[in-house]
């Protein structure tokens, strides 16, 4: 079964959305980075994200890095890292943990020296990262699970599974693809089937965002 990986986050000593640009300038300044940035989407106002390439070669394929801003979070920013091809692949929480330290501690520590602050990254523990879902996310998660044939889809538990991800979005539930893939891994799909799901649910979340009214 894959690990489960941890979330990250940094208190901050800003608005969140203050704080992030002037860690984009940071990030400028080291000339390690390509740049992009996702403010404001369609549908989910407040959302934004700071995208983080490595200009440099990396063991892991096309890496990138999130700083991500959520609309009801006003004390803390978070950290998600993704790549298309991980060393191992899935990542272990080891892997994650070392690729978001190379990516942030030094602008981290960089934005401390100016800023005369004292921030870091708040790393959740190996021992402490069971995802759990909110009494209502769990029952609809459990509805898909329980009545699926996990050997081959049936069209009702698709079904099921888009009403999941509608909910989630809807809710604003902060599930992310890689906590979401360990929870099917661990209610009896195989790691190839739970693969498959946890992307459909990244991807229709993405969809849904850029939806208006959805």
């Amino acid at each position: 079964m894959p690990d489960v990986l941890p979330r990250i986050s940094v208190k901050v000593d800003a608005p969140p959305r203050e704080f992030v640009n002037k860690l984009e300038q940071i990030a400028k300044q080291s000339g390690a980075f390509d740049i992009g940035k996702t403010l404001d989407m369609p549908g989910f106002e407040g959302f934004g994200s700071l995208n983080l390439m490595p200009i440099a070669t990396n063991q892991h394929e096309e890496l990138v890095g999130h700083l991500i801003i959520y609309p009801d979070e006003k004390s803390r920013v978070f950290i998600e890292m993704r790549a298309k091809y991980w060393n191992p692949d899935p990542p272990t929480y080891e892997a994650y943990v070392e690729a978001a330290r190379l990516f942030f501690e030094p602008i981290i520590r960089a934005y401390n020296k100016e800023y005369n602050s004292r921030r870091f990254l708040n790393i959740q523990a190996k021992s402490d990262k069971e995802p759990t879902l909110p009494p209502e996310t769990k029952k609809r998660f459990k509805a898909f699970v329980i009545c699926a044939n996990k050997s081959g889809l049936h069209p009702n538990d698709w079904e099921r599974f888009y009403r999941f991800i509608r909910f989630c979005h809807a809710r604003h539930i902060k599930l992310s693809e890689d906590k979401l893939r360990y929870l099917l891994s661990k209610a009896g799909f195989t790691n190839e089937e739970s693969e498959h799901l946890a992307d459909v649910y990244y991807h229709g979340r993405q969809i849904l965002a850029l939806c208006p009214g959805t």
